[in-house]
């Protein structure tokens, strides 16, 4: 079950961060004559210069956001050796890197032309939230074992659960 309601999560990640491709000629060569790398490819971030200005931006909030269910979700679909603080945050890197670098890879691979705006800041955010969602999954599991919980559940799902919460971050 978990397993499937991550995949369910990353299926809609794709969707929003990649999708939709642009498909019908005439926008393709309507975009190509407007969207220019220099406008649309950001390496530099600016996140010390002008960080309250950042927090206002919606933008900022949705990455985000982007990235909290990724963090909490993570320590229920992988296997107990990757259940680590450590594993998550890299997990969490790769993944806000892998959906820039996929972004990238189809402009230069299918398009010639940056299709979607490709920004460092992106990476940044996304992080950010994967790992404030995995902060919040090991503050539960922290909670759980305080509480003295020492047995699963009769539900198979439940015992999971008690296995993630017993193993993540202790």
């Amino acid at each position: 079950m978990c397993v499937a309601l991550f995949f369910f999560y990353l299926w809609g990640v794709c969707n929003y961060a990649i999708c939709p491709l642009p498909i019908d000629a005439d926008l393709i060569e309507w975009m190509s004559s407007v969207q220019r790398w220099d406008e649309r490819l950001n390496l530099r971030p600016r996140l010390l210069l002008d960080l309250l200005y950042h927090w206002r931006d919606a933008d900022v909030f949705w990455n985000v956001v982007l990235g909290i269910p990724f963090g909490l979700g993570l320590p229920f679909v992988v296997s107990d050796k990757y259940r680590t603080m450590k594993h998550v945050i890299a997990f969490a890197f790769a993944f806000a890197a892998g959906l820039e670098l996929m972004q990238l890879g189809i402009s230069l691979a299918f398009y010639g032309f940056p299709y979607r705006s490709i920004d460092i800041e992106d990476v940044v955010f996304v992080f950010v939230g994967a790992v404030l969602g995995a902060m919040c999954t090991w503050i539960g599991a922290v909670i759980y074992r305080r509480i003295g919980w020492n047995r699963g559940a009769l539900v198979p799902v439940w015992n999971h659960f008690h296995d993630v919460f017993c193993s993540f971050g202790a």
